[in-house]
């Protein structure tokens, strides 16, 4: 078996060590033969414990390589099925890059909203989402994003919604955009601010499953809170993004002597 930083192609030749972590060098070796033709769209990678005997790696490095594949575009992972080919060449990745509202808006309209599932009687909320009044004041829309032209979701939302403002339910995913334009549309109510928290977690076991991770896969979780001017709470959006080509960007300007975050 090849020591783990060095492996052999499939011409006897070994390829050279690189100063990368072992996943990223074992991901750059299956997109070069990707590219190649060796595993052609349609096909299926090796499994899990075939990559591990061939590159001397372990199941570890492995997921995390075919991790990569898939978040470029590359592959599926599925089940029970394996790992398909689905893409030759890399596309581009749609990331979140927010420096103010106008970057929020862009990706949520270049990107498609699905709904999985309404759950119209919630018996408990989360308590750290402090939403206000008692579980039957709330629904939940369970919702994921996807790049356009494609059913591969690329993140997860739970929407929280104020059950007086129902209507705006059946529109949700019907055009570009967020959910939050549709309370002034819909129900004559303005979002006057947006309370955003950005934090490290790992997925949930059912959203891992959609998105194609496990759940001891890092994640990005952002809550954003959406008020009125008078501060009602409106709307909750909990979301989960894959940590690859997703990132928060903020520019802090001194202002009177103090630091202020750029408008």
């Amino acid at each position: 078996m090849p020591p783990s930083n060095v492996w052999t192609s499939d011409a006897g030749n070994p390829q050279p060590s690189r100063r990368t972590t072992l996943h990223k060098s074992l991901s750059d070796e299956l997109l070069r033969m990707i590219k190649n033709g060796d595993y052609p769209v349609g096909s299926n990678l090796p499994t899990e414990n075939e990559l591990c005997a061939r590159f001397g790696v372990s199941r570890h490095t492995v997921r995390e390589a075919t991790r990569r594949l898939s978040d470029l575009g590359l592959v599926v992972r599925k089940p029970r099925t394996g790992t398909t080919v689905v893409r030759q060449h890399t596309q581009p990745q749609f990331g979140l890059a927010l420096e103010n509202t106008e970057q929020l808006t862009q990706y949520l309209e270049t990107t498609a909203l699905s709904v999985h599932r309404v759950t119209t009687e919630l018996s408990a909320h989360p308590t750290e989402l402090r939403l206000e009044g008692v579980p039957a004041d709330w629904l939940k829309v369970s919702t994921f994003r996807c790049v356009p032209g494609t059913d591969r979701p690329i993140s997860w939302t739970d929407i929280y919604i104020r059950r007086e403002y129902q209507a705006v339910v059946e529109h949700i995913g019907q055009q570009p955009g967020g959910v939050y334009p549709l309370f002034e549309r819909l129900c004559d109510e303005t979002v006057e601010t947006i309370d955003m928290e950005i934090s490290a977690a790992t997925f949930p076991a059912a959203i891992a499953k959609r998105l194609g991770y496990t759940k001891s896969d890092p994640a990005l979780l952002m809550v954003r809170r959406f008020r009125n001017p008078a501060g009602k709470l409106l709307e909750v959006a909990v979301s989960y993004y894959p940590p690859f080509g997703f990132r928060y960007m903020s520019r802090l300007t001194r202002v009177q002597g103090r630091h202020q975050t750029a408008p």
